[in-house]
């Protein structure tokens, strides 16, 4: 592990353990996240996700070598915490998902969600993958993906292991996505 990585380690263990809002920034995307660190494992740490429109909006796994700085206490901590309680918006539990390797992280959310989304950012920055898994292998993640028309595809996509570089679940979108499948499933039965 690198000295940098160390580092952010630390400080990510210090946000979980002050529950301080925390703004991260990584080396494979422009801009930054900003949220609550709810978990820390070998190669992942777990955020609890505020978005620009303060508002929560589910968890994101990330990989801790793709870090490049945590500040703590995020810039405008108290504006967006101030939102966030003026909209009586509650923090929801954090699942437990193990953090330990990328396959761990997929199998454990989708374990607790309907829908993961499998982000490769460094292979293909523009592009996500929404579905639920049908295989994880060592090295390789078969995934049956649904469409933004929350449709299923047919041919199952494959990552590899190795190009994932985030995992979100328990957003908005999926959410929503979820709910229509849902909607869809029963008016077909």
């Amino acid at each position: 592990m690198k000295t940098r990585t160390l580092s952010h380690r630390a400080a990510l263990v210090s946000a979980r353990a002050t529950r301080k809002l925390t703004r991260i920034r990584r080396t494979i995307a422009v801009g930054h996240m900003d949220g609550y660190v709810v978990g820390i494992g070998h190669d992942f740490v777990l955020i609890l996700l505020v978005s620009d429109l303060i508002t929560y909006n589910g968890f994101e796994a990330l990989r801790l070598k793709d870090i490049e700085s945590v500040e703590i206490p995020s810039p405008y901590v108290k504006f967006i915490e101030s939102a966030l309680a003026l909209r009586r918006l509650k923090k929801p539990r954090s699942p437990k998902v193990n953090l330990d390797s990328t396959a761990n992280v997929v199998r454990s959310a989708a374990a607790r969600f309907p829908l993961v989304t499998i982000h490769y950012e460094i292979a293909d920055p523009d592009v996500c993958l929404i579905g639920t898994p049908a295989s994880i292998g060592k090295s390789i993640l078969k995934l049956r993906s649904i469409t933004p028309n929350a449709e299923w595809q047919e041919e199952l996509d494959s990552v590899r292991m190795s190009d994932i570089t985030r995992v979100s679940f328990g957003g908005s979108y999926e959410e929503a996505l979820a709910l229509v499948d849902a909607a869809n499933t029963t008016a077909r039965s």
